[in-house]
This record gives structure tokens, C-alpha cells and sequence, in this order.
């Protein structure tokens, strides 16, 4: 595959990385891939009830090592971060 074009990765995590919490097949591939790579990446997702650290968590306990809350964006941390940028606070 050729990686000369991209420029960064995001991927939405439930249903795509894992189900429930299996791992889907290929999760480990994907993260070797992505750690041998020079582009940043995001893992998204719309569920806003857990915290980016509780999916830090997730994907270790799967076996997946550094990832830290940086990569990780939740529907709550783009609105945070929307609201901040567009409505700052007095």
C-alpha cells in the first residue's frame, strides 16, 4: 500500500476496532501500522458517556499500548472544544 499521500488517519472506534469489547480482527495490524508511520491519528467516536481515558483503558486491557487521551476524540471533547473556540467564556 502506498503511504505517500496521506496525512493523517481517523478512525471511528466502536463497530470499526472493536465490537462490545472484542476486538475486531486486524485491531493489533492497524496499530502496528499506525505506530510505524510518521502521521498523526485520531480515534473518534460518538459516544460521549464514557472519558478519553476510559478508552485508553479499553484498549490497552485489548492489548493495545500507547495511546494516550490525546488521540483519542469523543462527541463530548468536539463540542467542548467547538464551544470554546466559537463561545469563550467572558
Amino acid at each position: 500500500m502506498d503511504f505517500a499521500n496521506i496525512k493523517a488517519i481517523i478512525s471511528d472506534m466502536d463497530g470499526v476496532l472493536w465490537h462490545g469489547d472484542v476486538p475486531l480482527p486486524g485491531l493489533h495490524e492497524f496499530f502496528d501500522l499506525l505506530h510505524t508511520r510518521p502521521f498523526p491519528y485520531i480515534l473518534a467516536t460518538n459516544n460521549s458517556s464514557r472519558t478519553r481515558q476510559d478508552y485508553v483503558a479499553k484498549l490497552a486491557k485489548m492489548g493495545v499500548p500507547d495511546i494516550t487521551p490525546e488521540h483519542i476524540v469523543t462527541s463530548g471533547t468536539a463540542t467542548a472544544a467547538y464551544l470554546q473556540k466559537h463561545y469563550p467564556p467572558a
